[in-house]
């Protein structure tokens, strides 16, 4: 069996050629698991959307990110007046409660009220602003923690 020199090392040719395999493979372009995992969920706000808010088109993008359990994020939306809208909310196995709160002028005008990692407001009506206003929709990760996905339909 040949030996192979690594750095000031000399190890078995077998085991020098394992190594340089590994490094290869982890130095390979992939997409990141992180992206999967937001691409994954944003998918299924999607879904939710197709079931809970027919008809309705996104507005915007679909955004995500990551939090820890406890943590919030907030996001400001422009809505028109007359128009109707639902917010959906889902997070990945690693999230069991999301929550979600939408509040225009500082009060609540719709919220979460499940304890499930998906969440869809107002809920089986949408929210239907009389005039065009700002809207901020803030997602909280309750239990758990993880990527989450918002959209507003």
């Amino acid at each position: 069996m040949g030996r192979a020199r690594v750095g000031k090392r000399t190890m078995p040719a077998t085991v020098a050629a394992s190594a340089l395999a590994v490094a290869c493979i982890s130095l390979a372009p992939r997409t990141s698991e992180a992206q999967y995992g937001r691409d994954r969920v944003a998918s299924r706000v999607v879904e939710l959307a197709e079931r809970d808010a027919r008809g309705a088109t996104l507005v915007g993008e679909v955004e995500s990110g990551r939090l820890s359990q406890g943590e919030a994020a907030a996001r400001a939306y422009r809505l028109s007046g007359g128009t109707c809208y639902w917010f959906i909310a889902a997070g990945d196995g690693n999230v069991h409660d999301i929550d979600l709160l939408v509040r225009a002028r500082g009060v609540t005008v719709a919220r979460d009220q499940s304890s499930s990692r998906e969440a869809v407001v107002p809920g089986e009506r949408p929210y239907c602003p009389a005039e065009d206003q700002r809207v901020q929709a803030r997602v909280v990760a309750f239990r758990g923690g993880g990527v989450y996905a918002v959209g507003v339909y």
